[in-house]
């Protein structure tokens, strides 16, 4: 039973809601949401250091998806870039 919840979990942090293109939670971009403030620029840098961090728990896992690791990668350089 743990190991099919286990699977399931996988699956949906791997799905498109997450790393899919369009609007998923991966192409939020929270400082356009949320009017170019200090806070909401924090928040979308936030997020995209969490997902940076998702992805590499499902990837020492074996669980990273080809668009995860796609968007990670572009997630990965926009958080370098503004150190």
């Amino acid at each position: 039973m743990r190991d099919d919840r286990l699977t399931e979990a996988w699956r949906l942090l791997n799905g498109g809601d997450w790393w899919g293109r369009g609007d998923s939670i991966a192409m939020l971009n929270l400082e356009i949401e949320g009017g170019f403030t200090a806070k909401a620029r924090q928040d979308s840098r936030t997020l995209r250091e969490s997902l940076v961090e998702l992805h590499q728990i499902l990837a020492e896992a074996g669980q990273a998806g080809e668009d995860a690791t796609l968007i990670a990668a572009e997630l990965r350089k926009w958080v370098a870039s503004r150190m």
